[in-house]
């Protein structure tokens, strides 16, 4: 993937509760700063947790709203606990300027009926809700798998390239149907904008379908094939988050390093 831009380029590569809090809710410190208000789905975990954290620390933001189906530990957010294809959650972010909706499940052992399930209405849900209570942006992440694995891609390949996965592709056919509802979204709902963020395979402490894949003794492919590999640190990935929920950055844009490897170099790591 490449970028026009160095500086996003290099983006991508890149208190106590109060005595009345609820058993669903966590008051946080006073909100301080001019930044926006950001609101992240899926907090308690994964890149999730990561990010709620880096935001909660940073100057540039005045607040942070944790959503997921449990409480996280980041205390300095205020956190609700709901599922995200639960209507409730409009209440949850008025107030949000920007959301960032992580609330995924990726996991290639869930059963895919549920998955889908799970992924393409809670998406609906943030997406209609965010609209409905006045937040101008949301943020979706999704993935370089939605480019497709095909033999005449070029290398390195364009982040304005076609996409070409399709839905078959185990894992992929939801991704495809999130950034679907991302694009429709704004002409629904106007005054609402989108920005997707694709990362390439995550590396860093994150464990996926694809990073077992690598630990698996003996990597398969497709006989024939010459696949070539990019990766993107979850550091990057929450620094690239953070960029969009400022608004550095807008419309779609890959998340990952600088080059790339070929089957045999991933194969002698």
């Amino acid at each position: 993937m490449s970028s026009p831009d160095p500086q996003v380029r290099a983006a991508r590569n890149l208190t106590d509760p109060s005595p009345e809090s609820t058993p669903e809710e966590k008051r946080p410190r006073s909100p301080g700063g001019r930044g926006p208000v950001v609101a992240v789905t899926g907090a308690a975990t994964g890149i999730g947790e990561l990010l709620t954290a880096h935001l909660a620390a940073s100057d540039a933001i005045k607040q942070v709203i944790a959503i997921d189906e449990r409480r996280g530990e980041v205390s300095e957010a205020t956190w609700h606990v709901l599922d995200v294809r639960d209507p409730a959650i409009a209440e949850k972010l008025r107030g949000a300027d920007v959301v960032v909706h992580l609330a995924l499940d990726l996991d290639l052992e869930t059963d895919p009926a549920a998955r889908t399930a799970y992924n393409v209405r809670g998406t609906q849900t943030v997406l209609t809700a965010a609209a409905a209570v006045g937040v101008h942006r949301v943020v979706l992440c999704t993935s370089a798998m939605v480019y497709g694995a095909l033999a005449d891609n070029d290398v390195p390949l364009s982040e304005d390239a076609e996409l070409r996965a399709t839905a078959e592709a185990t894992g992929v056919g939801d991704l495809l149907e999130i950034e679907r509802l991302g694009r429709r979204a704004p002409r629904a709902h106007p005054g609402l904008n989108v920005t997707v963020v694709r990362p390439t395979v995550l590396v860093g402490g994150t464990d996926t379908a694809l990073t077992r894949y690598f630990e698996s003794p003996r990597l398969l492919v497709v006989a024939g094939s010459r696949p070539t590999w990019q990766f993107c640190h979850v550091e990057d990935l929450v620094t690239a988050l953070e960029y969009a929920a400022l608004e550095k950055i807008d419309g779609e844009f890959a998340v990952g390093c600088d080059g790339w490897l070929e089957q045999e170099e991933v194969e002698e790591l």
